[in-house]
């Protein structure tokens, strides 16, 4: 299983580095992206004050006690979950930090395009509104929740582990998150800067597959529900995707972002006016 794992990880990776050096299609005439100040400074604070919140709260955090996880019953999960709390394993955890590693690494090509270094603060300020309020949701939401990872109902783990801070952080996952929004942020701008390219697929596929593998690996690994990568993965492709849309050249609309707290995450709604 390690094995098939790292091979997909590798062979994606490989795929979509060559396609970003050897793009196969004409870059626009100009950049296909604009920065206003009003607007930036609503993303970027929207991003800070929620990573910040998010923070504050996830220290208040209290570990678990011996008699806590006792008292989980793995019967109480929803038998879509449940199967997760069997699974435990570091090395499949590593391996889901090398796709999420991966997620990180497969943009650097695309920098070195001549039309993206001249647009670098532009998509440095997009990247970082995206990633804040990708982190920031995230955060949240765990600390809101406080879900028991699936390990923690697992009678094979050791009770250190367990009752770690971070074993009550399971709703959603961050790897997952991350890892979707850097990769269909990647996509969505290089389908903007190569609008024609025959790679376009490819690399849609590999910006789909590599946070899928980062989060198969996170429940085979035990660190994660089903559902807290779904919720994860949803994140991250929308923030990925549309944060650099909203700021297109003919895109440019008031937009109000709207998050609330729900009972088992947060609700996140953008308004176009």
């Amino acid at each position: 299983m390690n094995k098939q794992i790292i091979f997909i990880k590798r062979g994606f990776l490989s795929l979509i580095l060559g396609c970003l050096f050897f793009c196969g299609g004409k870059l626009i005439g100009q950049s296909p992206y604009k920065l206003t100040a009003k607007k930036e400074a609503y993303w970027l604070s929207a991003g800070v004050s929620t990573l910040s919140l998010g923070y504050a709260l996830s220290t208040t955090t209290e570990s678990f006690t011996a008699d806590q996880i006792l008292a989980l019953d793995a019967n109480n999960i929803n038998s879509f979950d449940r199967f997760a709390t069997e699974n435990y394993s570091i090395k499949i955890q590593k391996v889901s930090d090398g796709f999420l590693a991966s997620s990180f690494a497969v943009g650097i090509p695309f920098l070195f395009q001549k039309q993206v270094r001249k647009d670098i603060f532009t998509l440095g300020v997009i990247y970082a509104e995206a990633a804040t309020i990708t982190a920031g949701v995230t955060l949240l939401s765990k600390s809101l929740t406080e879900r028991p990872r699936p390990f923690v109902y697992n009678s094979q783990v050791d009770f250190d582990v367990k009752a770690r801070r971070q074993a009550r952080h399971s709703f959603f996952s961050g790897h997952t998150s991350i890892a979707a929004m850097n990769t269909f942020f990647l996509a969505k701008i290089f389908s903007d800067y190569y609008p024609d390219s025959k790679y376009k697929p490819y690399i849609w596929t590999g910006a789909v597959l590599i946070p899928a593998a980062t989060a198969y690996s996170r429940v085979e690994g035990g660190k994660h529900f089903p559902t807290d990568v779904v919720a994860g993965y949803a994140v991250g492709a929308l923030a990925g995707y549309f944060i650099p849309h909203f700021h297109k050249v003919g895109n440019q609309k008031d937009l109000g972002l709207h998050i609330q707290p729900m009972p088992f995450g947060v609700s996140m709604k953008v308004d176009l006016k």
